[in-house]
């Protein structure tokens, strides 16, 4: 059984569920695209702050959706829409855990690539250096 993730905003709690039914209304709201590339979006924060407002919406309630203007309203109560993208994001891990794990690990891929880019300047920026002509 999928579980749902609860946060609290003020003195409610929200539950937050991707459901299939949740999905269905996401990817419906959105003219079919597959729900996969509509995630993407969410991960990447290429989809902006409609796309987080239509996923909250869909998966409020236990996946038993709300209006988004209700949506709108939490998050204003919320301090931002940034404040609940953890808690959407724990969502996606609870409902998609394979998702997380190839995340997790291209997060670590790109670390290493920037640890390993950062070692090579240093060492290029050391190899250049030379003793003063006074030395």
């Amino acid at each position: 059984m999928l579980s749902s993730v609860s946060h609290k905003v003020g003195k409610e709690t929200i539950k937050l569920k991707l459901s299939t039914a949740a999905l269905l209304r996401l990817e419906e709201e959105h003219d079919g695209r597959p729900f996969n590339s509509i995630l993407e979006d969410i991960l990447t924060g290429n989809g902006g702050v409609h796309l987080v407002v239509a996923a909250i919406a869909a998966a409020m309630n236990d996946g038993e959706g709300c209006d988004r203007e209700d949506v709108v309203a939490l998050i204003d109560r919320a301090g931002g829409y940034r404040k609940l993208i953890p808690v959407l994001s724990k969502a996606v891990d609870v409902a998609f855990p394979e998702v997380k794990k190839a995340v997790d690990s291209a997060m670590k891929a790109a670390a290493a690539k920037a640890a390993e880019g950062q070692a090579d300047a240093e060492d290029a920026a050391g190899g250049k250096a030379t003793d003063p002509a006074s030395a």
